[in-house]
């Protein structure tokens, strides 16, 4: 009898995320950060996007706070899973300006909003409402 056949190679997973920062550093440590939290006020401040998908403002947004965390963190700040490996590292990025979010018929607003990058590739990972 043979012994069975080694798996065939597979190419390594994708990093979550659409690209959004450019990363400035190679981390050398598994939670640090490939940028600032300057990059990441350049980088709204650059792509003036009122919102995303269906998350939207009205009005300039503005970013209120940067905090580099892990996802675990994030998830338990949020009170929610963040459907993320827990301790990846992660840039959660508070907002302000007028938010609102239509979905099945209804309208929720919000003065406060977040975006989520991955810390280590700068790319754009969530977007959703505060308080």
């Amino acid at each position: 009898m043979m012994p069975p056949a080694p798996p065939p190679d597979r190419p390594p997973a994708e990093p979550p995320g659409v690209p959004a920062i450019a990363p400035r550093t190679v981390p050398s440590r598994p939670d640090e950060a490939a940028f600032t939290a300057q990059d990441v006020i350049d980088h709204i401040r650059d792509h003036p996007v009122a919102g995303v998908g269906r998350v939207r403002s009205s009005t300039p947004i503005a970013v209120e706070g940067v905090e580099f965390l892990t996802a675990r963190a994030v998830g338990a700040r949020l009170n929610r899973g963040m459907n993320l490996p827990d301790d990846l590292p992660v840039c959660f990025v508070t907002l302000r300006g007028d938010f609102a979010l239509h979905s099945r018929g209804a309208t929720f607003t919000s003065p406060r909003a977040f975006r989520l990058y991955d810390a280590r590739t700068g790319n754009f990972l969530a977007l959703g409402m505060l308080d």
